[in-house]
């Protein structure tokens, strides 16, 4: 916030956390700010986002099941060789 309040581009401030943005939205947003159409530009991060979010959750839930029958296999391997 503070080097928005300078007058810095909103980019630049968010390169400064790149663990948190990846590059491809600071680069997004900076092409948003100079095309005047940052406002269309965050909200199609934020469809994106929330995407992503809803595809690993798709993801984990895919995954389970396939994950218990191997646990379930390598128990009563176990089981049988004991």
């Amino acid at each position: 916030i503070y080097m928005i309040k300078q007058g810095k581009p909103l980019y630049i401030a968010l390169q400064m956390f790149p663990m948190i943005f990846p590059h491809y939205f600071i680069y997004l947003i900076k092409v948003g700010e100079e095309t005047g159409r940052l406002n269309q530009v965050l909200l199609q991060l934020t469809s994106y986002q929330q995407k992503m979010i809803e595809r690993k959750a798709q993801l984990k839930k895919a995954l389970l099941y396939p994950l218990f029958v191997c646990m379930m296999s390598l128990l009563i391997t176990v089981a049988l060789l004991i």
